[in-house]
């Protein structure tokens, strides 16, 4: 399906020598919004979530359909593994990474409110762990550490007590999906 999009992102994961087909020049994640008002679609990816959803879900509030990209980290720090999507949460909200679980959290609620009260078509994907080509290296995750390690001649850290669970998918798997998702 051929497909038109504007990107409107401000860059904070990746680097500029990541990217390729890249589309104009430098996204200004301060579009000019109602520009957008034509558009069919709207994917919330961005790591900051209130106020940019806000300003499109008030123009959504005509006829538009918007999938937001939601964290694991709404969870928090759960107490049943895997989680449902009933569970309710074990969360800390004034933690070192309260900032970002907290702002999808935000997103959430307004996704569902404008859902109830204007009827908007939504989608929400809380996405875990992606990881692919051109990611990068040193962003702090599990998978980038591993090959950073790994490239480096390193043993793996796995941080104590090795317990963890994680999920993870490779990114054209993700975007696939979340295309098949919005379009459903």
């Amino acid at each position: 399906m051929p497909l038109n999009y504007v990107p409107v992102d401000n860059g904070p994961k990746g680097a500029e020598t990541n990217c390729y087909n890249y589309l104009g020049d430098n996204p200004d994640p301060n579009v000019d919004l109602p520009s957008l008002s034509d558009e069919e679609q709207f994917y919330g990816t961005a790591n900051s979530s209130s106020w940019p959803l806000l300003n499109f879900l008030f123009l959504c509030a005509i006829d538009f359909r918007v999938l937001l990209t939601s964290t694991s980290e709404v969870y928090g720090d759960p107490l049943e593994h895997p989680q449902t999507e009933e569970y309710w949460r074990n969360v800390n909200p004034i933690g070192v990474r309260s900032c970002y679980g907290e702002g999808k959290r935000v997103a959430e609620t307004l996704m569902f409110d404008y859902h109830r009260q204007h009827g908007i078509e939504i989608k929400i994907a809380r996405i875990f762990n992606t990881y692919g080509l051109r990611m990068n290296i040193d962003d702090g995750r599990v998978v980038s550490n591993f090959l950073a390690q790994a490239i480096r001649g390193e043993h793996l850290t796995v941080q104590a007590p090795g317990t963890q669970t994680r999920s993870f998918c490779y990114v054209s798997d993700m975007v696939s999906k979340l295309l098949y998702l919005s379009n459903d």
